[in-house]
């Protein structure tokens, strides 16, 4: 009867430890699993925002040469209507009028592009910010990897000494006869 015990113990034993290995090699994969989505995922938001960052650039540009192409829409107006008028366009308060314009023009021109190129370079650290969280994430999930398999090795030998544990405290037969037989390697009569 004892040694059917015995066997059921060993095999409880064995089973629960390679359970918990088993469950710690499934946190493992989990892990792997997650930090390389979390990378994927960050790799793709970033070459979004490096799209976006393109598209604001070419924004800007059109912005810009819209505002550049009014700048001479509008002087070419003030030197057609001074013409008409009599007088010439490069002289007098004309000619003040038509500076005041090159230089709101110019102004304008260049606040738009520069304002693309601010959003665009906002977008190309964000992007590459979410590159970096993506490597992060992927280098944790390899440490959390790294943590659940010795987690599982960890339960598994606690499994085995919890089960070796109980497996030597059990009373062995006693060998002789009578009061002067062995017991755990100590004669009968020492117990009392």
């Amino acid at each position: 009867m004892a040694s059917i015990a015995t066997a059921i113990t060993i095999g409880t034993t064995l089973v629960s430890a390679v359970s918990q290995y088993r469950a710690g090699q499934v946190q493992a994969n989990a892990a792997r699993l997650e930090g390389q989505m979390a990378n994927q995922a960050a790799v793709y938001e970033a070459e979004q925002l490096e799209q976006q960052a393109k598209l604001d650039r070419a924004s800007a540009q059109i912005s810009s040469r819209q505002a550049a192409r009014q700048t001479r829409l509008l002087l070419s107006a003030v030197i057609a209507r001074t013409a008409a008028g009599g007088t010439s366009p490069r002289t007098g308060s004309n000619a003040v009028i038509q500076e005041r314009i090159k230089r709101y023009g110019t102004i304008e021109h260049q606040m738009r592009t520069g304002g693309g190129e601010v959003l665009a370079r906002g977008r190309e650290a964000q992007a590459k910010a979410r590159r970096y969280s993506g490597r992060a994430a992927l280098a944790g999930s390899k440490l959390a990897v790294q943590g659940a398999q010795l987690a599982g090795m960890g339960n598994a030998v606690a499994a085995i000494s919890t089960g070796l544990s109980r497996f030597s405290q059990r009373p062995s037969q006693t060998y002789g006869s009578g009061g002067g037989g062995y017991f755990f390697g100590k004669q009968g009569s020492d117990y009392g």
